[in-house]
């Protein structure tokens, strides 16, 4: 929560593994957490976790705040899910 609310850019590190931590709790948080540190690093995190039915609001909320920046990861995304 706390890296999420200083919102340092190049604090990301913790989150990488956070982000697919066993407790549901805590990776919702790392999600939140990455939608304001917004980080490069982090967008495929993000996205991995919109596949998951328990955690897509959380990460779809992450993506929005991420900002333009994460546009062009999602745009990769998109590409690939369209080809498979």
């Amino acid at each position: 929560y706390i890296i999420g609310e200083v919102g340092i850019y190049n604090f990301y590190h913790p989150l990488l593994s956070l982000l697919d931590d066993e407790d549901g709790d805590v990776r919702k948080e790392a999600l939140r957490s990455s939608g304001r540190v917004k980080h490069p690093k982090l967008y495929p995190g993000l996205l991995k976790a919109v596949y998951d039915q328990h955690l897509f609001e959380v990460a779809i909320q992450s993506v929005v705040r991420s900002g333009e920046g994460i546009v062009r990861a999602l745009t990769q995304e998109f590409r690939r899910v369209e080809d498979n």
